[in-house]
C-alpha cells in the first residue's frame, strides 16, 4: 500500500518536472502538483510506519498468549515462543 502511494507521489512529481512554462499558470500549476507528490511521499512514509509498528505489536501480543487453552488460566504461563499465524502477517502484508 505505502509503495503504491509513493509511486503515485512519484508520478506527481514526474508530471510537474514535465510541465511547458509558457503557458498561463504553469508556475501555479506546477507548484500545486509537486506539493501534492511530496504529501504522497509523506503519506506512503507514515504508512509503511504505522503498519510496521502495528505488526511489531501484533506479534508482540501473540507472543504473550499462553500455549494452549488450558494454561491461560495458570498465572505466570509461559509465553509462545514458536511462530505460529498470527495477525502480524496479515498487517505487515497489507501495510508494506
Amino acid at each position: 500500500m505505502s509503495v503504491s502511494i509513493f509511486n503515485g507521489a512519484v508520478a506527481d512529481a514526474n508530471a510537474a518536472n514535465a510541465m511547458d512554462f509558457s503557458k498561463a499558470n504553469a508556475e501555479k500549476t506546477y507548484n500545486a502538483t509537486f506539493d501534492k507528490a511530496q504529501a504522497g511521499q509523506s503519506a506512503a512514509v507514515f504508512t509503511a510506519v504505522a503498519a510496521t509498528a502495528m505488526g511489531a505489536w501484533a506479534v508482540y501480543k501473540w507472543l504473550q498468549l499462553p500455549k494452549s487453552p488450558a494454561q491461560a488460566a495458570v498465572v505466570g504461563a509461559e509465553p509462545r515462543w514458536w511462530v505460529a499465524p498470527s495477525p502480524a502477517g496479515v498487517v505487515f502484508g497489507g501495510g508494506l
